[in-house]
């Protein structure tokens, strides 16, 4: 899939994300963590 700069919009990336999904502190061990990949 292919996309070009002038078809994409902020409204394309807005989706819902629950308030006690967001970290607020970084874990105790790096490892722990994980990350959203777009």
């Amino acid at each position: 899939m292919s996309y070009a700069s002038e078809g994409l919009k902020v409204s394309d990336f807005s989706f819902d994300l629950p308030d006690e999904l967001i970290a607020r502190y970084p874990q105790q061990q790096r490892t722990a963590s994980r990350m959203l990949r777009v």
